[in-house]
């Protein structure tokens, strides 16, 4: 089930940007944020260290996956 997120994006110069918004699904009310610039992706949730791939939540992987960077 893909969580309910708002996103926007604007072109800036050649750069895409793109702003990913995922609810916490441990903390309601909490949101986390995947930033998309170019082809550089972060996101600001605890779950990013705690990866199996440091730096790849499972946020970053959807992102990816919804962009056609990643398969299913």
């Amino acid at each position: 089930e893909i969580p309910k997120r708002d996103w926007s994006s604007d072109v800036c110069s050649s750069d895409i940007k793109k702003k990913f918004q995922f609810e916490s699904s441990s903390e309601k009310g909490m949101f986390y944020t995947v930033r998309v610039n170019g082809t550089k992706i972060t996101c600001d949730c605890p779950g990013v260290w705690r990866a199996k791939e440091r730096g790849v939540c499972k946020h970053i992987r959807q992102v990816k996956q919804e962009l056609g960077l990643q398969k299913a």
